[in-house]
């Protein structure tokens, strides 16, 4: 993910962005969602994001409009309810959810409104309603916005998967399947390609966890 957002340097081979190699400028017009982001514990979510519009906004958007900017995205990403809790530490008791604090760290990274989202293991951590709200979101800036979202997940459950539209695969560091991950509601682009391979999945089973036992390479 580092080497595809062009955060890290020492590698062979480029990286293109609809055919054309990145530039200088790639940085500016994407966002990287990390899984822990340091925030002022102090500080409520309102407050940590006025203080990243005043940083990182140019500045000729005006306070009104960076205020409007923070206003969307806390209703956007459903953040409303704890607009005005101090963040806290995520290690103690109090402050904001693990669920909340992972829609503040996307919330953050769209200030700038940015074309290409990387999300580094956006949903490690959470109970599996919040890693479901948090894809959906992210579904949604994809479909809605026009906006491409570049995602690493681990051990997803069925419905987490079927947000996705295509899925790539990797064991060993090679590529194991890329392509579309569902077709009319179902699984049958990487099911229909593996059970041709050889490999069937069993019905009624979440085709994620069958997938990642099918390329483990510590299996026996």
């Amino acid at each position: 993910m580092n080497v595809l957002a062009n955060r890290v340097s020492g590698y062979t081979g480029e990286v293109s962005v609809n055919g054309k190699r990145v530039g200088t400028n790639f940085t500016r017009l994407m966002g990287y969602v990390t899984q822990d982001a340091p925030f002022f514990d102090t500080l409520t979510v309102r407050e940590t994001l006025m203080f990243a519009a005043r940083l990182r906004l140019p500045s000729s958007v005006s306070r009104a409009q960076k205020t409007a900017r923070v206003d969307a995205l806390i209703a956007e990403l459903d953040l409303k309810g704890c607009a005005h809790t101090r963040i806290g530490k995520a290690t103690e008791a109090g402050g904001i959810s693990g669920g909340e604090r992972r829609r503040l760290t996307l919330a953050m990274e769209m200030l700038f409104d940015p074309y290409l989202l990387f999300c580094d293991e956006v949903t490690s951590g959470l109970d599996s309603a919040s890693a479901l709200r948090i894809v959906q979101i992210l579904r949604g800036l994809a479909h809605d916005q026009n906006r491409t979202v570049v995602c690493t997940i681990h051990q997803p459950r069925a419905s987490v998967l079927a947000q996705f539209d295509n899925l790539l695969l990797l064991a060993g560091g090679r590529v194991v399947y890329f392509g579309p991950t569902w077709t009319e509601g179902r699984a049958d682009g990487m099911l229909a390609y593996f059970a041709h391979l050889g490999f069937p999945f069993r019905a009624y089973e979440n085709p994620a966890d069958e997938l990642l036992d099918l390329v483990n390479t510590d299996t026996p």
